[in-house]
């Protein structure tokens, strides 16, 4: 079996992130305290960090409602006569969903030939060649 994603466009493998340490040198410290360097152009990876992308869970959805709030605070901020009860409203529809979210099973994140990615269960399985899929899609 072959795995297309919902465009049609074969799957080629799962969306991993690995930790890499970007290469620096010539670093200074400027009158306000900040570092500056430059770039050696190249990157250690840890590869033995290397994990699958996953949707779901806890910190997920933590990351989502935060991200959510920062939103909602930006949406209200310097509006005149703004009720902070519709911010309290927004932010308890979001807790809500990231609640949801975190008790949602957990789905591998696939990645297509084009880069594009897509939770398993958007996944389809053809028994045919991926031109015989896309073109059928």
């Amino acid at each position: 079996m072959k795995a297309i994603s919902p465009t049609g466009s074969p799957i080629i493998g799962t969306a991993d992130m690995v930790p890499a340490n970007a290469l620096a040198f010539n670093f200074e410290r400027t009158s306000d305290g900040s570092l500056t360097l430059e770039w050696a152009g190249q990157s250690d990876m840890c590869w033995n960090g290397q994990y699958t992308k996953q949707t779901g869970g806890a910190e997920y959805a933590a990351e989502d409602l935060l991200a959510a709030a920062k939103a909602a605070l930006d949406d209200l901020y310097g509006i005149p006569g703004t009720d902070l009860s519709s911010f309290a409203q927004a932010v308890r529809d979001q807790l809500k969903a990231a609640i949801a979210m975190a008790e949602a099973p957990r789905q591998t994140i696939f990645v297509d030939e084009e880069g594009e990615e897509w939770p398993e269960d958007q996944i389809k399985l053809v028994a045919e060649s991926y031109e015989d899929a896309s073109q059928g899609a």
